[in-house]
This record gives C-alpha cells, structure tokens and sequence, in this order.
C-alpha cells in the first residue's frame, strides 16, 4: 500500500482577495482543515499564497480523489490543474516535467539527484569550459617578494602566512626589500 494511495487534491478560496491556491494532501485522516494547518506552517509559499492561506475568510473546495504511487504522480497531476483553473500557483517548468516523467522517483531525495544528473548533463559543457578557463587563468607559478615559489590562487592566502612575515622581516633588516 502506496502513501499516496489516499492523496486529495483542493483548491483554497479566500472571499477577501478573491484569489484561490490550489494544495494537496496524502494523509487520510488530515482534514482539509488539518492541510490548512501545515499550510500554514509552511515556509515555502509565495507571497500571494501565504496572504491567502492567512486569511480569515477562507473556503475549501474538493478537486478530486487522486490515488497514486509516487508523489510525482501527484504533483503533476496538481501542475494539469494549475494550469487550467485560474489560482496563484505557479506551473511547473517544462525541465522539471521532464525529469519528474522520465525518472519514476519514489523520493525527494531520488528527485533531487535525477534533477542535478539531468542539469548537469544538460549544461556539461558550461561547467567543464569555466574550470578550464580558471585552470589556465590562476595555475602558474610565482615568486613572491619573500622569494616563496607559490601559485597564483594561493597567493592571497600565502600573504597572510607567518612563513611570510618573517620573510620579509628579514629582508627589510638585511636591506634587500625597500619597505612600503
């Protein structure tokens, strides 16, 4: 037996601003109510949604039933109706319906993974360009004024050691380093 197997889907009406959200819930014994609840906690929500979620003069409305196995299933079930009912949530992204059919992710956290491979993949060539760019950029050696032969990427850090101060302590007492 699936989690899912008793998910609703409703849509939150408020009288005030005369705007709707449109939520779901995969408990059985929660409420709508009990939905409006964790809604409430929720910390995710748009602005327009959290106005209307905190409002006084709300109205609940049943979509549907919407038994299922994952909760990919779900959501883009809930992405159908956003998209055809006029409320405030916003539709999914067309990479993310993407990988939410292609990879049947039982878990945030399978999704998640599926979602940076896909990206990845998608933008390899950007990633791999910039680090060679960077490589070329701050991977050659230097001479310091202390006489240290560091890369150049360390050389901010290098600055900062004792190695250098006292380094350069010497030098100004030897008179080899003309001091600023």
């Amino acid at each position: 037996m699936s989690l899912y197997n008793y998910s609703i889907i409703y849509r939150v009406w408020c009288y005030e601003s005369k705007k709707s959200y449109v939520a779901y819930s995969c408990n059985r014994s929660r409420s709508t109510r009990a939905g409006l609840v964790s809604l409430k906690q929720s910390k995710n929500l748009s602005d327009e949604a959290y106005k209307i979620v905190h409002s006084d003069y709300v109205r609940f409305r049943l979509i549907k039933y919407f038994p299922c196995q994952t909760l990919n299933e779900l959501l883009l079930e809930v992405d159908d109706i956003v998209k055809t009912i006029d409320c405030v949530n916003k539709p999914l992204s067309d990479f993310d319906r993407e990988i939410m059919t292609k990879y049947k992710c039982k878990s945030r956290r399978e999704y998640n993974s599926a979602y940076f491979k896909a990206y990845y993949e998608k933008h390899k060539d950007k990633y791999f360009n910039k680090a060679k760019k960077s490589n070329r950029k701050n991977n050659f050696h230097i001479k310091c004024e202390c006489g240290s032969i560091i890369k150049k990427y360390y050389l901010p850090s290098h600055l900062k050691t004792k190695k250098h101060h006292q380094r350069i302590c010497q030098l100004q007492k030897s008179g080899e380093v003309l001091s600023l």
